[in-house]
């Protein structure tokens, strides 16, 4: 990153949790692209126990200028 002249920023973080889960569970994340546009994009994460849904996030990246933190284009 550090030789970069952009970063990416996580600017809004969510997440439902549908089904308790405690440490020491086995689980299973799926993660995808679920949006992309000209300066930022969401990933969609699923989170699955014993084949069951049990939560979702979301997280939306911007793309940044690593110099003055102005968003540029992906």
């Amino acid at each position: 990153f550090h030789k970069e002249n952009f970063v990416f920023v996580i600017v809004h973080p969510e997440a439902d949790y549908l089904i308790s889960m405690r440490v020491g569970d086995i689980l299973e994340v799926h993660v995808g692209v679920e949006k992309i546009g000209n300066t930022s994009f969401t990933i969609l994460y699923r989170i699955y126990k014993g084949g069951h849904l049990v939560g979702q996030a979301r997280t939306v990246h911007v793309c940044v200028s690593a110099k003055d933190r102005e968003k540029v284009t992906i």
